[in-house]
């Protein structure tokens, strides 16, 4: 990782990040992304790359003046072996300098709930899972009191009902910036 910068997406890292997302650890799994939010958001998309050498992380997302000048993480990819590397924690940083630039007060970032690396990566990132809809509602809330207390996204209670297609749900994370 010691040679990888963090900088903007360029158009000729489009054809090798569709190559190679669909191998790469990956919320969502969307390997057509890179190219509409270059775009519609160039500011938005960065990736982790040696030189001019193809990306080996990408993260990409939108600004909304509603809900409450928000940014999306729709994309966030990397190479298998940059994994505990410390590179996801480089694009969040840059993205959230990028986001506070723009206005945001907040981000947030929906992961499917099969994505245990993701979970824990946003968890462990001071990120909260938030509470869907009624109608969207997968589960109730655990009539655990320390369940409860500490908002795990384990709980069905929090993930939104077919986030990314039928039965595959997901949590929606938060964090204020």
């Amino acid at each position: 990782m010691d040679d990888l910068i963090v900088r903007r997406m360029a158009w000729r890292d489009i054809p090798e990040l569709s190559r190679r997302i669909p191998e790469w650890k990956c919320i969502p799994t969307w390997s057509c992304i890179p190219a509409t939010f270059y775009c519609q958001y160039k500011e938005f998309c960065l990736v982790a790359a040696s030189g001019t050498s193809a990306p080996k992380a990408v993260i990409a997302g939108i600004p909304r003046s509603r809900p409450e000048s928000t940014a999306f993480i729709h994309l966030l990819a990397l190479a298998p072996p940059l994994i505990g590397s410390g590179i996801v924690r480089l694009l969040l940083s840059r993205f959230f300098s990028i986001a506070k630039e723009a206005g945001c007060e907040r981000i947030l970032a929906p992961v499917p709930v099969k994505s245990h690396t993701f979970i824990s990566l946003f968890s462990l990132r001071g990120f909260d899972p938030t509470t869907p809809p009624g109608e969207l509602k997968v589960g109730e809330l655990s009539r655990n009191k320390e369940a409860e207390k500490s908002g795990t996204a384990e709980d069905p209670a929090f993930w939104w009902r077919d986030y990314f297609g039928p039965d595959d749900h997901g949590i929606v994370f938060e964090l204020d910036i």
